[in-house]
Formats: structure tokens, C-alpha cells, sequence
């Protein structure tokens, strides 16, 4: 839902009713299953706020750039 833009947070209007569709049909689960795979596919990282220093850490080795922090 977050990488379409459909999560409770949206500011897209219509992002409610596409979710109350999701509940029903499994097409349209399979369409924006689809669409969202096609749209992680376009992202340079992903990463997960639960381990969000070790995201941070993937993505500045993934894009060859130094880490804007140091731990001390």
C-alpha cells in the first residue's frame, strides 16, 4: 500500500475507496500487487524502519556514498 500510495496517510482522495476495493476482490489485489512490484522495481533501495540505521548504512554502500554520521 505505501509504495502505491494508498496507505491511510495518503493525500491522494481517492486512495480510501481503492482500498476498500482491495477487500473484496482478489483481481484487484492481484492488479496492485502487480503495480507496486513494478514500482519497487523503479526504487534505487528499500529500506525498514525497524532497522533504519542498518537501511541507511545499506543504501550509502549501495550507492557508493560515505555515511552522513558516524556512531561514536
Amino acid at each position: 500500500m505505501q509504495v502505491l500510495g494508498l496507505t491511510n496517510y495518503s493525500h491522494w482522495k481517492e486512495a480510501a475507496p481503492v482500498r476498500q476495493c482491495l477487500q473484496g476482490s482478489q483481481t484487484t489485489q492481484k492488479l496492485l500487487s502487480s503495480l507496486a512490484l513494478k514500482q519497487l522495481q523503479r526504487f534505487v533501495h528499500v529500506g525498514v524502519m525497524d532497522m533504519l540505521d542498518e537501511s541507511i548504512e545499506a543504501i550509502a554502500v549501495r550507492t557508493q556514498f560515505p555515511p552522513l554520521f558516524t556512531y561514536i
